[in-house]
């Protein structure tokens, strides 16, 4: 799984906001090993209450580990609550060893098995029907990004190569339809877009396939900065 960030219930001592280290560690025995495998900071405020700290980029855990955040200054109260299930916690002697201290410790963690980068979403939201209008969709993209649908009218060959064509640096993302026809169209904040493609009132369209797919802007993703959709085959019907 990956991790993306822990809560703990807890306090600072001082009534003031304080920021402290939050670390991950493997286990090494049955304690935490001796370096964390990952750090961030989690800013704890003066009432108790659970306070977050996040992971970015998210990090790879084993099945069991730890968490914890540095109260070395003592400006923290210890996550230990008088009623609950218990579950054993730990706390760093003067030496650097580890000794059993917290007896029902409050904490949640936020991990995802999903891929970091979900591919997006292509569909159409009705038939293509001649002298009617339909829209080609995207959802699951990036948030205010750019996405450009790509539409042709083969599945097998276009731009001079046979399809699918694997887009170079981008792992697992290859060109699906023919790039007859590019439009661009940015992103909403919830990471969806939709372009609408009339189908004019010719009989002689009757049975034409048509094939779509979104290309969208995602630079942390891969070294081409860009992930695709699966691509759409509509037929024109009358």
């Amino acid at each position: 799984s990956m991790l993306t960030g822990f809560e703990l219930f807890t306090a600072s001592t001082t009534g003031a906001p304080i920021t402290v280290p939050a670390r991950i560690y493997a286990i090494s025995g049955n304690v935490p090993g001796a370096t964390p495998i990952a750090t961030s900071t989690m800013t704890i405020g003066g009432t108790p209450g659970f306070y977050t700290a996040t992971f970015d980029p998210p990090v790879q855990v084993p099945t069991s580990f730890y968490i914890g955040v540095d109260s070395t200054g003592q400006d923290s109260y210890l996550s230990d609550l008088v009623a609950g299930s218990i579950n054993l916690g730990y706390s760093r002697t003067g030496n650097g060893s580890w000794q059993f201290q917290i007896m029902r410790p409050s904490w949640s963690v936020q991990c995802t098995s999903q891929p970091l980068f979900p591919t997006p979403v292509a569909s159409a939201d009705a038939l293509p029907l001649l002298g009617t209008a339909y829209n080609v969709q995207l959802a699951d993209a990036p948030a205010s990004s750019l996405a450009v649908l790509v539409s042709g009218y083969s599945d097998t060959f276009g731009g001079g190569v046979s399809l699918p064509a694997p887009l170079p640096q981008a792992p697992g993302c290859s060109i699906l339809v023919s790039p007859d026809a590019l439009n661009e169209v940015p992103t909403t904040s919830g990471g969806t877009a939709s372009y609408p493609i009339t189908v004019p009132n010719n009989p002689a369209l009757n049975g034409l396939g048509a094939f779509h797919q979104w290309v969208v802007v995602d630079v942390p993703a891969n070294p081409l900065g860009v992930i695709v959709s699966n691509g759409v085959h509509v037929t024109v019907g009358s």
